[in-house]
């Protein structure tokens, strides 16, 4: 890796986790770095190793160098230590405020906007990703569930209305009424009449299903201002600027399955709003990186359309996890066959042999279990795998 003379922030060593005394003994900050160019991550990357074993930091690497290149990135961190690491590199290093939106889910006085049933994109498949983000943080769902959810996704995101009006819709007819005179929709019509000429014990029946699945978006405070706000951030305009920071702290410690949900949500609508770019010409779509945590809590609809098809919209991802068993077979299958870059750091023995045939063909070629933290693996697509210090 060749470093390039670069104006380098005062960021603390111990911080950033590179060489001791680094500004005494090279030239830049990006080369006291372990980093990937970004050519190679355009194939995604893969990041497993158990806790504490050295994948955050070396996360931090990564992002650092994209910021240092002035590349658009986006965080999706389940805890919010890596967007508060960020945000501290972001103000050291004099990044403009304007390229930096900070979604933090523990903020419930004065949150950012955001709004998942607005911007690009048919009502449809906004009314898709947020049931498929749903879906995924619950245990039953069924088949009338799904009917009532969809037609309520529907005509919310129609009317441009948002999450918060969920509650009117089903319990005031009045509420309902407004929405349903500026549906365009006329199936999406007649469902709701279906649901107004029906008794209001079946009528509460189909209500209470689909309530009881939001209840924990719906009665948080915090994310009902979140969602519920008057002018909330046009998440496609600002993916689209050069450069962009895009920060999500889900505080899962805190909101538990409410900030896997929302960060679920969050996923569906950055999709949706990089995808929608079909009609903007290769070469002007800025590119995006997505850096997910704990990437299987999130639905694996998102991670298969980004494998597939996000190179070809300047969009590529790098997935942090501990193991492949808290994979899908499905999910693992597609992750270990799609990803361009794996780098992996110590594992448990069942991970270590999948591993191992994944990176050398063989089994036991390398000590995975016993890899030191100071080490690590990378494994590029059509590349041999080589060790790291």
């Amino acid at each position: 890796m060749r470093s390039r003379r670069i104006s380098s922030p005062p960021i603390p060593p111990h911080w950033l986790g590179v060489v001791k005394n680094w500004l005494d003994v090279c030239r830049s900050l990006i080369e006291a770095l372990i980093y990937l160019s970004a050519e190679v991550l355009r194939t995604h990357a893969l990041v497993i190793g158990a806790t504490g074993s050295g994948k955050t930091n070396f996360l931090h690497h990564l992002i650092v160098a994209d910021l240092l290149r002035g590349h658009s990135i986006i965080v999706l961190d389940p805890r919010g230590d890596l967007a508060m690491a960020v945000i501290e590199l972001a103000v050291r290093a004099g990044i403009d405020p304007s390229l930096v939106r900070f979604f933090d889910l523990r903020e419930k006085q004065n949150p950012l906007g955001f709004n998942p049933l607005a911007g690009n994109g048919e009502p449809y498949y906004k009314a898709l990703g947020l049931i498929d983000a749903i879906a995924a943080q619950v245990e039953s769902w069924g088949v009338q569930l799904a009917e009532t959810f969809r037609n309520a996704l529907l005509l919310l995101a129609e009317t441009n209305s948002s999450l918060n009006q969920l509650e009117g819709l089903f319990y005031n007819a009045s509420v309902r009424r407004a929405l349903i005179v500026r549906a365009t929709t006329d199936s999406l019509k007649d469902f709701w009449r279906r649901y107004d000429a029906l008794s209001p014990d079946k009528q509460a029946a189909l209500a209470s299903a689909v309530l009881n699945k939001v209840s924990a978006l719906l009665s948080t405070e915090g994310l009902r201002r979140m969602f519920g706000h008057p002018d909330p951030v046009d998440i496609g305009e600002h993916l689209n600027q050069p450069g962009s920071i895009t920060l999500i702290s889900l505080a899962v410690d805190e909101l538990h399955s409410a900030g896997w949900m929302t960060g679920g949500i969050m996923l569906s609508t950055i999709c949706r709003e990089v995808f929608s770019r079909a009609t903007v010409a290769e070469s002007q779509r800025n590119p995006i990186r997505l850096y997910v945590d704990e990437f299987e809590n999130f639905s694996m609809r998102d991670f298969e359309s980004i494998l597939a098809e996000g190179r070809r919209f300047a969009f590529s991802v790098v997935l942090a996890n501990q193991a492949l068993a808290q994979l899908t077979p499905k999910l693992r299958s597609v992750i270990l066959g799609n990803v361009g870059v794996k780098v992996v750091f110590r594992t448990g023995f069942q991970d270590a042999e999948v591993l191992n045939k994944d990176l050398a063909g063989v089994k036991g070629a390398f000590d995975l279990p016993n890899l030191p933290v100071v080490k690590r693996f990378y494994g590029s697509a059509g590349r041999h795998p080589f060790r790291s210090k």
